[in-house]
């Protein structure tokens, strides 16, 4: 998080007065250059994200920012209403990023601020870019309660968590979700195996994570799922199994998949264990992450290519078979 950091940066460098090298080891969330030597400061998790004034969208011509998609102009508006994650997966750069910590603000202040969004700019589908909105279940379940109080709707789009759905689904029917506009929500299922579910530690099984999309189905909101194919443990049968529940998902009128090849990031504990079995760093250069896509072309790492040659096979067959489901899916390179 960065809103205290670049304050007290900018301080730093305008008061001339000051030691500018003391004051940068002091500030937290810093990351520097002192001659050849990059320094790395101590993290902080801001305290109250509610102490923080409301992002300034004046500052930017908002329609320069919705979104053109096929000669058709969808007005969207992203927002940013939690800083973290708590689940740790290990192939994740998200808890490099927040150290396993959240931060959210209040529902008053969320439901309140949309308001004002949405009188200011009319968008049609607010985005949450939350790392995940549903981390508090409770403050999901109050800002659904409080837009309903205040007969706000608006087209919404979020991240959320397979087990944190379950939860909200025990407080509040996931019908009152899509009664205020929640109209897709992505999930990072990644793997229909539940041995690599736990080794991936995503802390949710398989039958859990079908029937969470199937709960959303009921509803009418759609289920946007990522897979990732390819991770150094997973084995034929593995891959047997999530296509099984990629196959299952697909027959629900409302999921749409994404899926993945495996790329090692930086600081995550994969790349930490693939870096000792290979006894030294992976290439990591600017070039080679310029590079490198998700989708196949990959500079960093190309791992397996016979298993992603299997992979695809299955991909381009699941797709013929149920295009609706790959709609948004985009090609292979």
């Amino acid at each position: 998080p960065g809103e205290n950091a670049i304050i007290a940066l900018a301080k730093a460098i305008f008061d001339k007065t000051l030691d500018t090298k003391h004051v940068l080891c002091c500030i937290p969330n810093l990351i520097y250059k002192d001659g050849c030597q990059i320094k790395i400061n101590t993290f902080e998790m801001i305290k109250d994200m509610n102490s923080l004034p409301p992002m300034n969208y004046d500052l930017v011509d908002v329609t320069k920012y919705f979104v053109n998609k096929k000669s058709v102009t969808q007005k969207r508006i992203s927002y940013i209403s939690s800083y973290g994650c708590i689940s740790g997966c290990t192939f994740c750069a998200e808890k490099k990023h927040s150290q396993i910590r959240w931060k959210g603000i209040s529902p008053e202040k969320v439901v309140n601020e949309l308001s004002i969004l949405l009188s200011r700019y009319n968008p049609e589908r607010i985005n949450f870019i939350d790392p995940n909105f549903s981390t508090d279940d409770k403050r999901v379940v109050d800002i659904v309660r409080l837009m309903k109080k205040r007969e706000m709707k608006i087209e919404i789009c979020c991240n959320m968590r397979v087990r944190d759905i379950l939860k909200i689904s025990e407080i509040i029917n996931l019908r009152e979700l899509r009664e205020v506009g929640f109209d897709k929500i992505f999930i990072g299922i990644e793997s229909g195996s539940d041995r690599i579910l736990e080794s991936i530690n995503k802390n949710f099984t398989r039958e859990e994570a079908y029937n969470v999309c199937k709960l959303l189905d009921e509803v009418g909101i759609k289920s946007h799922t990522s897979f990732v194919h390819d991770f150094p443990e997973e084995e034929i049968l593995d891959s047997e199994e999530t296509f099984k529940l990629c196959e299952e998902l697909c027959k629900l009128e409302t999921n749409r998949q994404f899926h993945h090849f495996f790329t090692p990031l930086i600081g995550t504990d994969i790349y930490n264990q693939l870096c000792n079995t290979i006894g030294g760093e992976i290439k990591k250069t600017q070039k080679d992450w310029a590079s490198t896509s998700t989708l196949g072309c990959n500079e960093l790492w190309e791992g397996r290519v016979w298993f992603r040659d299997y992979v695809l096979s299955w991909l381009f067959e699941l797709k013929e078979k149920y295009p609706t489901a790959f709609k948004h899916q985009p090609s292979f390179g």
